[in-house]
Parts: C-alpha cells; structure tokens; sequence
C-alpha cells in the first residue's frame, strides 16, 4: 500500500482513472477476497467503507476541508459502495453455489443444519442465512423464490445487476436525504401543556416559569 500511495497515488503523471483502475485491481479485489461468505455487522460495513473513501480521497486529490461529500467521491472515482460491492459478490455466489451438484461440501453446508448442539456463549449471533436474507430483501428479490431464480445463471446475473443498481441508488438517495436534513434542520416545536389551566408554552424554560405563577394564582404551594 505504501509503495501503491508513493508511485501510483502521489503520481502527477497518472490520469484519475488510471489510478482508480489500479486501486480497483489491486487494492479492493485484495480487501473484500472472500467477503461473498462473510457474516457482517454495520459497524463493520462503516470501517470498510471509511477505508474506501480515504483511499479515494487521496487518490482524487480531495481534502476534507474542501467538504465533499461521500457520494459526490464515488460518482468521481466512477466505482460503486463497498457494500454495493459485497452485496453483489454475495448474490453471485449463493447462486453459483445453488446450481452445483447435490454432493458438493459448499451446497452441503449452506443448505444443511445442525442436528444437535448449540451456539457458544459470546458467538456472533448473526448467522449467513441472516445475512443472505437481509441481502434479498434488500435487493427486493423473494426470499422464498430466490433458487429458482438463481437456475438460470444468465438471469440470474441479469437479476444481479439490477438489484444492485437499485441498491446502490438507493443508498444514494438516503445519503442524500439525510445529509440535506443535517444542513438544513427543521425544528418543529414541541408544545408544552401547563398541568394547571389551558395554555400551552412553546418552550420548556417558559412552562416552567408559567407553572409557578399559575400555582401562585391558584392559590397552590409552589
């Protein structure tokens, strides 16, 4: 990585996509080898994507300081979310792994379950087919039905791309939201009724203030 940021990243005389390429090629298919069979949490998700975009920001040259948000990063790299990334890979693999022959250990194991035994105390509670059925659903693909779909492995891959591109453009789109609330917040104002007559104060410093009058007027130990 650091010869990569010395003679690749830092490098005036690479173009942009050059460098996305090679970071693409090297640094991500070596970040998530494997990752079609991981079990992940979100905290997990959040580290590898702050990996990614720190790795984007140095490469297009971007500062913090310049205040460019994360989605604005991936559109000019031209590469999807780390976890648009996973969650094709994921899909890909239940699908090859469901058209493989019935005696074959990776089918075994993902369709199988445990006879006897039980889950250690402090293990992960999340399991693959939680991970994979959150993934569908996700994705809008049917739980229930998703073999079936993945028999045909052109479809299926068809299938695939489209899921993913509405995933990644939602993700997209809730980023976008919710950073447009966090610039421009809208503070509804929470009424508060007085316990002892009908007014209602805008604001709880006045609420409190009103109650003791009121107390006083009603005759009321404060």
């Amino acid at each position: 990585m650091f010869k990569l940021y010395k003679r690749v990243w830092k490098n005036k005389n690479l173009r942009a996509t050059t460098k996305t390429r090679v970071y693409r090629a090297v640094v991500v298919t070596t970040l998530l080898y494997g990752s079609e069979s991981w079990v992940l949490y979100r905290s997990h998700t959040r580290l590898l994507e702050r990996f990614h975009q720190r790795c984007l920001r140095i490469i297009l040259d971007v500062h913090w300081t310049d205040y460019v948000s994360n989605v604005a990063i991936l559109e000019q790299a031209g590469l999807p979310s780390i976890e648009a990334m996973i969650v094709k890979s994921r899909l890909r693999w239940v699908g090859h792994v469901h058209r493989m022959d019935d005696h074959r250990l990776p089918k075994i194991v993902m369709y199988s379950e445990l006879s006897s035994g039980y889950r250690e105390r402090g293990a992960p509670r999340k399991r693959y087919k939680d991970s994979l059925k959150r993934t569908l659903s996700a994705c809008d693909i049917d739980v229930q039905g998703w073999s079936d779909l993945a028999t045909d492995r052109s479809a299926w891959r068809c299938i695939i791309q489209e899921a993913t591109t509405k995933f990644e453009e939602e993700r997209i789109t809730a980023a976008n939201n919710k950073r447009l609330r966090r610039d421009n917040p809208t503070q509804t104002p929470t009424p508060h009724p007085c316990r002892h007559c009908p007014r209602i104060c805008r604001a709880r410093i006045g609420l409190i203030s009103h109650e003791r009058a009121c107390r006083q007027r009603h005759g009321q130990p404060p």
